[in-house]
């Protein structure tokens, strides 16, 4: 993944990049991420399959969680860190 995105930000360096050559490097990164997330999906569904009736609501739970770190951060003080930046210009 790291080496389809070095590449993609690459472009910037370039003088005149076709949106058919970006829009090409994009659609990797797409495709390494979809089979990422397929792999990750179907551990878990893999690791449930293992749980006890009892265990299910937990592991439910914590895979909720670890979802949510994976998709990115969750930043509730985003407006107020800008507001600080734009006071400091």
């Amino acid at each position: 993944m790291r080496a389809a995105k070095d590449s993609f930000y690459q472009q910037l360096y370039r003088d005149a990049v076709p949106d058919s050559v970006v829009s090409s490097y994009g659609d990797s990164i797409a495709l390494k991420q979809k089979s990422i997330d397929m792999q990750v999906f179907r551990h878990f569904q893999q690791v449930r399959g293992l749980c006890t009736d009892e265990q299910r609501p937990r592991f439910d739970s914590l895979v909720n969680q670890v979802i949510r770190k994976m998709s990115g951060p969750y930043r509730r003080d985003r407006g107020e860190k800008q507001d600080s930046i734009k006071n400091k210009s």
